[in-house]
């Protein structure tokens, strides 16, 4: 098996009931050559208890008080070393190629730094088809200039070096994640 060089950050802040599912959907991955790094930001709902629970090498949990996803996100980026870095909300399920497809297409694409998905909605266990983002990089930065997203932060797969060349997060709280994309697709 060759060696992936990928860290799954992961901010988690009162997730329950939600956490079990999103950290299964990434620990069932085909590709299971990674690193799921929790960052337990201040959880008071059991997210806590739950992580403890969590018997998986690949799973690393840092705790801390609660100071917003942005800071969460930015503390798994300086304990990250690798050359991928995945997006994961807790409260999110990835299908469970989500993170070979992903790393396949970047590892043939040098060019690319950021690439997402799209997303479905489950509801009461149907899937449900979400709002479909741009597939090419034009005409996400032109919906992005026009104030809609043009891309799914929880989805993002990214080449570390890029995120290190903006800085990471800028934004503490909500923004964060749109400021952060228009940055890297900017770059």
């Amino acid at each position: 098996m060759v060696m992936r060089d990928l860290t799954v950050i992961m901010p988690v802040y009162n997730a329950m009931p939600y956490l079990s599912q999103a950290v299964s959907s990434i620990l069932n991955q085909t590709m299971t050559d990674l690193r799921l790094l929790v960052i337990d930001d201040g959880s008071t709902d059991g997210s806590g208890e739950f992580l403890e629970s969590v018997r998986d090498p690949r799973v690393a949990v840092v705790r801390q008080d609660n100071a917003g996803t942005g800071e969460a996100r930015n503390r798994g980026l300086a304990l990250c070393d690798t050359e991928y870095v995945a997006n994961m909300d807790a409260d999110d399920v990835a299908l469970p190629d989500r993170l070979a497809r992903q790393v396949e297409y970047m590892d043939r694409h040098p060019e690319v730094v950021m690439l997402g998905t799209q997303v479905d909605f489950l509801v009461e266990g149907k899937r449900l088809r979400g709002p479909r983002t741009p597939p090419t990089h034009d005409r996400i930065v032109s919906t992005m200039g026009s104030g809609r997203w043009g891309v799914s932060h929880a989805t993002l797969l990214l080449r570390r070096r890029a995120l290190g060349a903006v800085g990471g997060y800028r934004v503490p709280g909500p923004g964060q994640d749109l400021d952060l994309l228009s940055l890297v697709s900017l770059k």
